[in-house]
């Protein structure tokens, strides 16, 4: 169920994956090493200031994408970028900001695609 580029195994890291969805992002890249992932935090993610550290976290590691809080509690985030800048997003996002408590991060699907630039997108 994990896409095989990712550098850590399933177990303490990325608790929680679902099966790989359809994912909405703007354009197929040409470079292989180039990877989109669409993911759920879930746990005490919301009022912690959880988008605004993951925007500026996905900005330094020269991610493109978005996230947002969802009606249900949780984060969705769409991380876009270098496979190893992927996977040090998704491990820094188990901890995330000092306040939050996160449970589980759950890759909703993969592919290989891009986005300009990393926006904080309203609550669904």
């Amino acid at each position: 169920m994990w896409p095989s580029w990712l550098e850590t195994e399933p177990g303490n890291a990325h608790r929680g994956a679902f099966p790989f969805t359809r994912l909405e992002c703007a354009h197929i890249m040409s470079d292989p090493d180039i990877r989109s992932v669409h993911v759920l935090i879930s746990g005490r993610v919301q009022g912690v200031s959880y988008r605004a550290w993951c925007a500026d976290e996905a900005v330094s590691l020269g991610l493109t994408g978005w996230v947002r809080n969802r009606s249900d509690g949780a984060v969705e985030a769409l991380f876009c970028g270098p496979q190893a800048a992927i996977s040090t997003m998704l491990q820094a996002a188990e901890d995330g900001p000092i306040h939050a408590r996160v449970e589980g991060v759950a890759i909703l699907g993969e592919g290989d695609m891009e986005t300009e630039g990393f926006e904080i997108r309203p609550t669904v």
